[in-house]
């Protein structure tokens, strides 16, 4: 069974978790998902990646979300509240991640909703996120009702550093 949970805890706590989730950017990497990264990039900086993040969650600016099948981590999303003073009312959905061998069993939309509900928890009303057109996520997001506001091309390369476009949503929560 999958369980998911929000991560909230002192940066002490939260420091176990760095690698689990770069093995799992790293699997994404590797099989060709544009993350960010390229095929050669370092198991360190993944790591380096998620500390990162994981500091944010200590300092309250952003939650993670994660899934577990037992005690193995099989999904991941990161919610990024947006800083800004004119922006207090939004944020974003970062590194949506299920392991390969989990797909297709509704993990992703799990994860997704959930991030929705933290937003709506934490007052945000705007979501935003990017993607890679015309990839699994990108059908996913349409699935789940978030808004295409438009599509870029070659903005994100893919690891094997070929360009791709990205498309561009928003999901309004209020």
């Amino acid at each position: 069974m999958i369980e998911c949970k929000v991560l909230n805890s002192s940066i002490e706590e939260l420091e176990d978790f760095s690698l689990p989730f770069a093995q799992l950017l790293f699997e994404a990497v590797q099989e060709g998902a544009s993350m960010g990264y390229l095929l050669e990039t370092p198991m360190s900086q993944l790591e380096s990646f998620w500390s990162k993040v994981l500091s944010h969650v200590a300092q309250g600016s952003a939650k993670i979300i994660y899934a577990l099948e037992g005690r193995e981590i099989v999904g991941v999303v990161v919610l990024q509240n947006e800083s800004n003073p004119n922006a207090l009312h939004r944020a974003q959905v970062k590194k949506l991640i299920v392991r390969s061998d989990m797909r297709g069993m509704g993990i992703a939309k799990k994860l997704l909703a959930i991030a929705e509900m933290e937003a709506r928890m934490s007052g945000r009303t705007l979501l935003i996120l990017d993607t890679e057109t015309e990839s699994g996520a990108d059908y996913l997001y349409q699935s789940q009702g978030w808004i295409p506001l438009g599509t870029m091309p070659g903005h994100s390369a893919l690891p094997n550093g070929e360009l791709r476009p990205t498309t561009f949503y928003y999901k309004d929560l209020a």
